[in-house]
């Protein structure tokens, strides 16, 4: 997998390091959220790809056995936010 003590700095070089099974569907995922949200700016935190659009994050890592999604979705609505607080807990 991609080196956890030096971060790579770049899409590119993340995807690169990786063993070539895995960097194919790391790759497919690049080009499906390009296609989704063709806008989207890249870059790599906390030793992951990110991928950002319109205030959404979404952190991308390649692990040894499993690729993990991360989404980061900015605040909703406080009314919404009590809602989805109710569907949560029970």
């Amino acid at each position: 997998m991609a080196s956890r003590d030096k971060p790579e700095r770049t899409v590119d070089r993340y995807i690169g390091a990786l063993p070539p099974d895995v960097a194919f569907i790391m790759e497919r995922i690049r080009e499906t959220i390009r296609e989704v949200a063709p806008d989207v700016t890249e870059s790599v935190k906390y030793t992951m790809p990110l991928f950002q659009y319109q205030g959404t994050y979404l952190y991308v890592g390649a692990w040894k056995k499993h690729i993990g999604l991360y989404p980061v979705f900015p605040a909703a609505d406080p009314a919404l936010e009590a809602e989805l607080a109710r569907d949560r807990a029970g």
